[in-house]
């Protein structure tokens, strides 16, 4: 069974890393699989917007990647952030498939670089019926 989270440093010591990494435990959402870390997401957070810094899985796998992605938008929801921001480069499925849209077309956060970002607002992505399909089933 694979559990996503948010590790405290004292669950983090029992966890085998199989990326060997050092991470910002605050800032970082793991994928579990028993006591094996098998992916993560890396995220910076503001009162805002939080953005995706990294997002890396055992052998690359993209249903590991997407249920990253969408408990981060659960978590951000949670913490009371609207909007999930994250860079085009390696991520085109994931951000085509959950339906992010261009920052370039609303750069409210005034990022720099923004036409290489996406961006997907929380409220709009549970209040679809279906994200996998874009509504059409």
């Amino acid at each position: 069974m694979l559990e996503i989270k948010v590790l405290s440093n004292e669950e983090f010591l029992n966890k085998k890393d199989l990326f060997n990494k050092d991470y910002d435990l605050e800032n970082t959402m793991f994928i579990l699989e028993k006591n094996d870390i098998v992916g993560y997401l890396e995220f910076e957070k503001n009162t805002l917007y939080y953005m995706i810094k990294d997002i890396e899985t055992k052998n690359d796998d993209y249903l590991l990647k997407d249920g990253l992605v969408k408990s981060m938008i659960n978590y951000i929801d949670l913490n009371g952030v609207l909007t999930l921001i994250i860079k085009k480069h390696n991520n085109e499925d994931l951000i085509k498939n959950l339906n992010f849209k261009n920052l370039m077309d609303n750069n409210l956060y005034e990022i720099n670089d923004y036409k290489n970002y996406s961006y997907i607002n929380a409220v709009e992505f549970f209040s679809s019926s279906c994200n996998c399909c874009k509504g059409k089933c």
